[in-house]
């Protein structure tokens, strides 16, 4: 008996289910083909709007120091220690001393050579006196100011040949000359730095021997900087000395503010590029860095800015028309981003997004519309 209510239980079910599912068919519309013809294709277009564009210019590259100086040797000695340790990334200030090396035996040698000529002038005064007595007045005046530590002063100016013969004849000027060269090599055993700025090479510790000729370290300015941009001879036309640069850097925000400082007009063989120096004065800058620059110039020009999308690799953008799509030429202004100012379009042209959907949208033009 229970298997017999659990075949009927079944059954019914069964025909439960087959009696839905008729249900529904009778009550489903059927589906209609997606019409694909060209005016209902989803594809994404833009209607051109030409506006007065300022021409703008975008290159990028380095940023060098302004005055950069590569430190060498010109005297040997053992290198002293100085208030502010010359090492990579330590900063001095304009007159502070950046590298002194031992003088000692150098300065002996000087002030020996000062006494030698010293004692040439005492000899030669009382004939001086005699033959010039005109211009003995000066030369005791010069021997009273003389002083072994100080730098040599100018001999006084000679009255005619004769005086002059009569200097030479004893070694004045031979002894004068020679102290004064000795002078001028002293002076490089102390470097001191011609403007503030900072060590960016150094490989010297006090004690060092230093060889005359050996490199000693790198020092930048760190107020004033130089970009270097490759420009394209086209663009090269319109850029001028003076103008306004805006710049900005990857990781840093805002942008730095420059201006052109230099155009070397000579043209690269290999990039068909010529440089332009652009000069930028800012804390956050670092020797070394990667900058963008855009160039504003001073003139305009009527263009449309369109999606970077809009214009292939050949320089064409997509044109809607009656016939499909006209392929239009288009010249590339400047780049803003994802957007190019472009010249080539009209007032109201209508054109692709994206150029890779050309081809599917010719292929819908051509089908026609289906009905289910």
């Amino acid at each position: 008996m229970k298997r017999i209510h659990s075949i009927l239980l079944g059954g019914g079910i069964l025909l439960a289910g087959l009696f839905a599912a008729f249900a529904l068919s009778a009550q489903k519309t059927p589906t209609m083909a997606r019409q694909v013809g060209g005016d209902q294709k989803d594809i994404a277009t833009v209607t051109v709007k030409t506006t007065a564009q300022t021409l703008q210019y975008r290159a990028g590259g380095r940023v060098t120091s302004s005055k950069r100086i590569e430190i060498f040797a010109e005297v040997s000695g053992v290198l002293k220690g100085t208030a502010i340790p010359f090492k990579a990334g330590q900063r001095f200030r304009r007159g502070d001393t950046l590298i002194h090396i031992d003088d000692a035996v150098y300065r002996n040698n000087l002030i020996a050579q000062k006494s030698a000529l010293l004692n040439q002038l005492t000899q030669a005064l009382p004939d001086l006196s005699m033959e010039f007595p005109g211009e003995a007045g000066k030369w005791e005046a010069y021997l009273s100011a003389f002083s072994l530590g100080k730098t040599l002063a100018d001999l006084p100016r000679s009255s005619g040949d004769k005086e002059t013969y009569f200097l030479a004849a004893r070694s004045i000027y031979n002894l004068f000359y020679t102290v004064r060269s000795m002078e001028a090599t002293l002076a490089k055993y102390t470097l001191v730095a011609p403007f503030s700025g900072v060590v960016s090479q150094s490989a010297l510790n006090p004690g060092t021997l230093v060889r005359n000729g050996q490199q000693l370290g790198v020092f930048v300015n760190t107020d004033l900087f130089e970009v270097e941009l490759p420009v394209s001879i086209e663009d090269l036309q319109h850029i001028r000395i003076g103008m306004r640069t805006a710049l900005t850097a990857t990781g840093i925000p805002g942008t730095f503010s420059g201006r052109v400082s230099r155009i070397n007009p000579v043209v690269d063989q290999s990039t068909q590029t010529a440089t332009v120096f652009v000069e930028v004065a800012d804390t956050r800058l670092s020797d070394g860095m990667y900058l963008t620059a855009v160039i504003a110039a001073e003139e305009s020009t009527v263009a449309a800015k369109i999606p970077r999308t809009a214009v292939d690799n050949s320089g064409f953008a997509y044109v809607k028309s009656r016939d499909g799509l006209e392929q239009r030429a288009v010249t590339t202004l400047s780049e803003e981003g994802e957007q190019l100012v472009v010249r080539g379009l009209m007032n109201g042209d209508i054109i692709l997004r994206d150029t890779e959907d050309a081809a599917e949208y010719r292929s819908a033009k051509s089908q026609p519309a289906q009905k289910g």
